[in-house]
């Protein structure tokens, strides 16, 4: 059973297993890190990017060309 977060009023309809990944960083298990938008690299797989995002994007996964190896 999970602890915490039960303002009936404001999350009644927030399912309780949304509030496990807070409750595993309050333990110290997971650490939860932000990410600046113009480096989420998610993206790349997620959305329609500009040519330049697109480019900066695929060489931070580390995707390469064949002639480029």
């Amino acid at each position: 059973m999970h602890m915490g977060y039960v303002k009936r009023n404001l999350t009644k309809y927030i399912a309780s297993k949304l509030f496990y990944p807070h409750e595993l960083q309050k333990s110290g298990e997971i650490n939860i890190l932000k990410v600046r938008l113009c480096e989420n690299l998610v993206d790349l797989f997620m959305k329609s990017l500009p040519a330049s995002s697109f480019y900066r994007c695929i060489h931070e996964i580390g995707m390469r060309r064949l002639r480029e190896l």
